[in-house]
Order: structure tokens, then C-alpha cells, then sequence
């Protein structure tokens, strides 16, 4: 009888990504144009791999899972066999959080821990067929051998980790099994791997994720329910969500705008973050920069920015 797995995506850790501390909204909430979320895309991987029956997105906080859980509740999240789990305590770390999410799987099973801060590989099937082939662990790589972000064990190996205190995935549990005579198998997963953790890796990944945004020719995605104005301009790899309004004259440029958000008339946001019901005031300019939720670039109290 051929194996299953279940998929841990790994979204909670000591302290939040530098990201999410300035936007205030978690990486897997992020759009990446008409692909949907980062949560959507790694879903639709996992999916397509066909043994992974259960999905187990682990969050540090009630404000990251109802953030998430509006996710969930629509789109490809919204299939069978994904739930959101708050880690009952933060640091345990990755190692910590493998085993104890993952007591209730068969020995004989497989189980998957995927950082959510990395845009999913094109397929998981090379980890899960190394894993069928007898591998007790496995690292998805890069062509260069950068670890892609994704790692799997049967759940066998799993079972020593222990109970209680710290234990790293990386820095603890692979050196154990290597010296226990259990290497882990490198795989190839993609040819480049890219990082949400910061404001220039999301925006990267936006432009790989539109279309190759390193030769400036990725094209904008805005929704439907958008608001924008003739005599506005939305240039390179942008994103506008739902409910955004951009008014007359204003540019926006190799950005993302969140929900809700406004861009004024005449403001100028280049290579920016605008977050969820944020306002970037009439004839400002915001480059290279965040704009937290609910916050007014140039006015009284608002985020700082930085003129052209």
C-alpha cells in the first residue's frame, strides 16, 4: 500500500519575519497576483502531489490564524483535510514542532515541513518519491544547493526528538540523524529559491510570479473589485487587491497595494508595500518602503517616506 503524508507548514518560530513586524500582516497572506496568496500557492503544491492527505498550518498567535483563516475559508485553501494549529508555545522550535504536531501519524507515514516564507517549488514529488525510495530524510534544494525550503522524514526518525525544550530542524535534527547513519537525500526542486522575509524578497517574488520581473517585463494584476482611475498608471510587476482606489494622477510602480488601501491623487508609490486600509496621502511619494495597515503616509503620525 503506497504511503501517505501529511504537510506541516511551518509559519509560527521565536519572532515574526522582518515583513510581517513592519506590515503587520503574515508572509502566507500575501498576494502574488492571479496565482492568489502565498497560502494559496503552497496549497495548490502540496495538492498536486497527490499523497499529501492532510495540511497542518502552524501559526504562532490567534492574530496570525484569523488572519489566515480568512484565507482558508475561500479559494484552493478551502479544500478537505487543512486546519490551522497555534503552537502552544513559541519556542520549541522546528524540530520541537515536528514531533509534537505529528504524533498522531503512522510510523510507517511520511511527514513534510515546508517554511512558509519561501515561494513553493514547481512540484514536491521529488521529496516524496525519495522518501517512497527508501530515504529516511530529504532536503529540497536549488541547482546551486540553496535548501529550497522544504524537508521530509518518515515519521519513524521523528520519535526520539525530545518532548520538552528547544530542538532546530536544521541545526539539530539532520546533524543527529547523519551521525545515527540516516544522511539526508539532496533533491533538486527548483532552479532558484525566493525568500519572503523582507520587502525586496517579496517584491522578487512578485515579479517571478507575474512573469520575469529582473528584465522589467512582468505586467500588473489587479483585481476586479479595484478601483482605479484612467488617468492613473500602474507600471511593472504591481499588485492591487480588492477595494483598493487609485486616484487620478497618482503612479503605482513594482508595488503591491493591500486591501482597502488608497492611493491618493497624484501620489507616487514605487517599489513599496502599501498595507490593508492604508492611505498614501494626495501628491506624496513612498519609494522603496512599507506602509503598515491603516496608516497615512504624510500626514500627522504616519509612516515616514522618502521622495523621489
Amino acid at each position: 500500500m503506497e504511503r501517505s503524508a501529511i504537510v506541516l507548514i511551518l509559519a509560527g518560530g521565536l519572532r515574526p519575519a522582518p515583513l510581517q513586524q513592519e506590515l503587520g500582516v503574515p508572509p502566507l497572506r500575501l498576494p502574488l497576483g492571479r496565482k492568489g496568496t502565498l497560502l494559496d500557492r503552497w496549497i495548490r503544491t502540496i495538492h498536486s502531489a497527490g499523497r499529501c492527505r492532510e495540511i497542518r498550518i502552524v501559526v504562532n498567535n490567534g492574530h496570525d490564524a484569523d488572519f489566515l483563516r480568512r484565507v482558508v475559508d475561500r479559494g484552493d485553501a478551502a479544500l478537505p483535510g487543512v486546519s490551522i494549529v497555534t503552537q502552544p508555545v513559541a519556542w520549541r522550535g522546528a524540530g520541537g514542532v515536528l514531533r509534537d504536531l505529528s504524533s498522531d501519524v503512522s510510523a510507517a507515514d511520511f511527514v513534510i515541513a515546508v517554511e512558509s516564507s519561501c515561494l513553493p517549488p514547481p512540484s514536491l514529488e521529488p521529496v516524496l518519491d525519495a522518501l517512497a525510495d527508501g530515504a529516511t530524510a530529504v532536503v529540497g534544494a536549488s541547482s546551486d544547493n540553496e535548501p529550497a525550503g522544504v524537508y521530509g522524514f518518515h515519521r519513524s526518525v521523528i520519535e526520539d526528538i525530545p518532548a520538552i525544550g528547544y530542538y532546530d530542524l536544521k541545526e539539530q535534527l539532520l546533524p543527529t540523524l547523519h551521525k545515527q547513519g540516516h544522511p539526508a537525500r539532496l533533491v533538486r526542486l527548483a532552479d532558484r529559491v525566493h525568500r519572503i522575509r523582507d520587502r525586496p524578497g517579496y517584491l522578487r517574488a512578485v515579479g517571478a510570479s507575474l512573469g520575469d520581473g529582473a528584465n522589467g517585463d512582468g505586467r500588473p494584476w489587479c483585481s476586479a473589485l479595484a478601483r482605479v482611475s484612467p488617468e492613473a498608471r500602474i507600471m511593472g510587476c504591481s499588485i492591487l487587491e480588492d477595494n483598493v482606489v487609485v486616484e487620478s494622477g497618482a503612479v503605482v510602480h513594482d508595488s503591491v497595494i493591500l486591501a482597502g488601501a488608497v492611493v491618493q491623487r497624484g501620489a507616487v508609490v514605487s517599489r513599496s508595500i502599501v498595507g490593508p486600509g492604508a492611505k498614501v496621502a494626495a501628491a506624496r511619494r513612498l519609494v522603496g518602503g512599507i506602509l503598515p495597515a491603516s496608516v497615512r503616509a504624510g500626514s500627522a503620525g504616519g509612516a515616514p517616506t522618502t521622495a523621489i
